[in-house]
């Protein structure tokens, strides 16, 4: 069965940052986690919606129990009956379709599963338009908890970057890697509309190619131009669609080395290349 079960790692959250949008954030999870029966996360894309999930299991009392992620290629009484008494995760809820959405609510009533489900989308303007069912939005968001963006976190970005080549230096059998400060300098001015995710993209790509221990400016890609005011914006799905493309091109096609370098799984990749 294509769900995945997860392995509490006690503390991982910790290392993600002291700003004080994460500690808000811890604090709410805190708090909340010992609790929950079903809770809705929003955030952009990227912004590490499932690593928060997995620490909300982590601090409840089914921490023991199985942590899923919801797979499209099962069906969702599939999922439920694995996750049994512990904690399933439904990554962008708001894109599942109508059939999954009817067959969701009623199986809630059913079982005593804890459920975390997650989105970039407004879920309430969507209910409200009725592209989204109103009745499951109102059962999922009894509690609602908001990820942060990267940009209003950049003092957790040296945290961050050093926990990303740490594990970049593993996967690639490198020693520990570090970064120029003209690096980060770029890395700084930067406003990473795809969040966490595309940071680790950069800097996974980055180490990979990189021959030394110091990533320099030139193993970052080029940064983009200044946006003109009188520009038409460019959607937040473009930018991430142009980026996983790139990504792609770099990899040769390799669709599984391209999930692996920007940390989402196989299916996540092949939605992002269809839209």
């Amino acid at each position: 069965m294509s769900v995945m079960e997860y392995i509490p790692q006690p503390g991982f959250f910790e290392t993600l940052g002291s700003s004080p949008a994460m500690e808000r954030l811890r604090l709410q999870l805190e708090r909340i986690g010992p609790h929950f029966r079903t809770i809705l996360l929003t955030g952009e894309t990227g912004v590490g919606k499932e690593l928060a999930a997995r620490t909300l299991h982590q601090l409840s009392p089914a921490a023991n129990e199985p942590f899923l992620v919801y797979d499209p290629a099962t069906t969702i009484e599939e999922s439920l009956e694995s996750a049994a008494r512990g904690t399933l995760f439904l990554d962008e809820v708001g894109d599942t379709s109508s059939a999954v959405q009817a067959k969701l609510l009623r199986l809630m009533r059913m079982v005593d599963t804890r459920i975390i489900a997650a989105t970039y989308r407004n879920l309430r303007h969507q209910a409200a338009i009725g592209e989204f069912r109103s009745d499951l939005y109102y059962r999922l968001s009894t509690v609602e908890i908001e990820v942060p963006p990267l940009r209003q976190r950049m003092e957790d970005l040296p945290l961050l970057v050093e926990h990303i080549l740490s594990r970049a230096g593993e996967r690639y059998h490198k020693p520990a890697m570090e970064i120029s400060s003209e690096a980060m300098e770029i890395l700084r001015s930067y406003s990473w509309p795809g969040n966490i995710r595309e940071l680790e993209s950069v800097l996974n790509n980055a180490a990979m190619q990189q021959e030394g221990i110091v990533i320099h400016t030139i193993s970052l890609p080029e940064p983009e131009s200044p946006v003109k005011a009188d520009s038409l914006p460019v959607r937040l799905d473009d930018l991430i669609s142009r980026h996983v493309r790139g990504v792609l091109a770099q990899c040769e096609g390799n669709k599984v080395r391209t999930a692996e370098l920007l940390g989402i799984s196989r299916s996540t990749l092949y939605r992002m290349l269809e839209a």
